[in-house]
């Protein structure tokens, strides 16, 4: 309809619907052959079609309802018919039975193995040559298999094989062995030309082998096949060696010699004895041959050195004073070994001290050995002090020096023979000393004069005049160390100073004039003095005073 110009226009078309069909080309076939097979394919409604089958090389006819199978092989045909209009399409699968069916080629196995023959069928009747009737079937023989297979149809098909059994390479290592440690046996595995696998890890033919143990190896032939075999190869102890390269003994001695391996047999040289031990006592190079009861050989041997005591003698004993030397000698030959009881390995020692003194010697197998008593006499006992220290102004009583050892002589350097003297005055003193035992000493002692005390004296006044009395002025002291003095005039000169605690004040001055005037003069001084015996000097002591000088 035209909306705008209000003009129609209508047309009608007349459908026609087939009733339709359908076609059968009948249920799957399983055949013995397919060949000359017959195909039928019916439609539903009567009628004529045109026919199409596919494959088309696989049929007599592909335009026809019908058509024969030309070769004897499982197939899908496809089959179609049109009725110029419609068309409709059916299949049908032929199945022929045992049309691939094949044992396989013939087989090989090395000899001692098996294999298995299966046809795959097993729900088919089956006849072997070898009477079974299963579809798998174990065989090792060499011959050829034959199999007939009869299904439920009545088809039947025969196939065959043939097995070929290979020998196996020839493979012996021999017997087990028994060896002795430090033999080496060889094992032949023969059959050159093969491969060679050893459980130690050799890949070679041949093997040699000195340790116990299992051998085994594994051969493969030229031709493929494996064979293997064991041995068991024992290495023995060899009898142990025990007896020592050098054996010592000394003269009145007697040593066994004992081989040890008890069980075996044993023959010993140069005395032909078959005994386990010999008992030896003369200087010789035995040996002995031991087999052991699994015929294992060892020679041992061992020399015997027979040696002799040596001879020492340290003589009598003795005594000497203390300070003195004694010389002790083994008197020994050179090559020996000497031993003191005390820390000495020389053939000869110097002792100083008592004692009872044991030597031994040996030559590192016999030991001889010898003492001797040695005493020193002590000497006499020194009373002296080494030094003495007095003040023989002081002291009213006399310094004794006394030496006294019961029983001895005396000497003094003064001549005198007594134990003990008396000293005035300072110096060294000695005494040789002499025991009963004729042990002599000689002792010293220093007397020193020591006068010890702060002791100072300063004069007053003086006179210079010259008449001989009380002309001079000066400090008096004793013990004095360190001294130092000066004298001022009423205006503060020096007119005397001194570090000499004996020098005099003659009353003269330092300018020169020989003559100080009559006065009062001032003096200040400065010492240090001796506090102890053991030298030990005070601090600076200070003193101010004053002098009168008369005219």
């Amino acid at each position: 309809t035209d909306t705008i110009a209000g003009c129609s226009l209508s047309e009608q078309i007349t459908i026609l619907v087939s009733g339709g069909f359908t076609i059968d080309a009948g249920e799957d076939q399983t055949v013995c052959d397919a060949e000359g097979l017959t195909l039928n394919a019916v439609p539903s409604i009567f009628g004529a079609y045109d026919w199409s089958w596919q494959p088309g090389a696989e049929v007599t006819s592909t335009n026809s309802a019908s058509t024969q199978v030309v070769n004897n092989e499982t197939n899908e045909f496809i089959v179609s018919a049109s009725d110029g209009g419609c068309s409709q399409t059916d299949t049908v699968n032929v199945f022929v039975l045992y049309q691939t069916f094949d044992l396989g080629p013939d087989l090989s196995v090395c000899e001692g193995e098996e294999l298995t023959l299966d046809t795959g069928l097993p729900d088919e009747t089956h006849f072997w040559n070898t009477t079974e009737e299963t579809s798998l079937i174990t065989i090792s023989n060499e011959q050829m298999y034959v199999v007939e297979i009869t299904s439920a149809l009545g088809c039947s098909v025969i196939d065959s094989v043939f097995l070929e059994v290979i020998p196996l390479p020839v493979l012996d290592l021999g017997a087990d062995q028994n060896l002795c440690v430090g033999d080496v046996y060889g094992i032949n595995a023969g059959n050159p030309g093969a491969d060679y696998e050893w459980n130690t890890m050799e890949f070679t033919q041949a093997i040699s082998v000195e340790t116990t143990g299992i051998f085994s190896v594994e051969v493969v032939g030229v031709n493929g096949c494996l064979n293997a075999d064991e041995i068991s190869v024992v290495f023995n102890e060899n009898p142990i060696m025990v007896l020592p390269d050098e054996i010592n003994i000394c003269e009145d001695e007697v040593v066994t010699l004992d081989a040890e391996n008890e069980g075996s047999n044993f023959l010993w040289t140069p005395n032909a004895e078959d005994t386990q031990s010999i008992d030896a006592n003369i200087s010789a190079v035995y040996s002995v041959s031991i087999t052991s009861p699994e015929g294992c050989i060892s020679v041992d041997q061992t020399e015997l050195i027979v040696a002799t005591y040596p001879a020492v003698n340290l003589g009598p004993d003795q005594s000497a004073c203390d300070g003195e030397i004694i010389q002790l000698n083994a008197q020994t030959s050179g090559g020996l070994n000497v031993n003191w009881s005390v820390p000495e390995n020389t053939s000869s020692i110097e002792v100083t001290t008592s004692g009872v003194y044991t030597v031994t010697v040996d030559n590192d197998y016999c030991f001889s050995s010898d003492a001797v008593s040695i005493f020193f006499n002590p000497l006499p006992e020194n009373s002296l002090e080494e030094e003495i220290s007095t003040c023989f102004v002081t002291d009213l009583d006399p310094l004794v020096i006394n030496a006294a050892n019961s029983g001895s002589s005396y000497l003094w350097s003064t001549g005198e023979q007594t134990a003990s003297i008396e000293v005035d005055e300072p110096g060294l003193y000695s005494i040789n000393i002499t025991t009963p035992f004729e042990c002599e000493g000689t002792f010293y002692t220093e007397v020193y004069e020591l006068c010890i005390g702060p002791y100072i004296y300063v004069p007053n006044s003086f006179t210079p005049n010259s008449d001989g009395i009380n002309d001079g002025w000066k400090a008096d002291g004793i013990f004095i160390i360190d001294f130092e003095i000066q004298v001022f005039n009423r205006w503060g000169e020096v007119v005397f100073e001194s570090t000499d605690v004996n020098e005099v004040w003659q009353g003269n001055d330092q300018k020169g004039n020989h003559f100080a005037p009559s006065g009062v003069y001032t003096y200040q001084l400065r010492f240090k003095y001796l506090v102890n015996e053991a030298g030990a000097v005070s601090d600076w002591n200070e003193r101010i005073g004053q002098v009168t000088l008369v005219r």
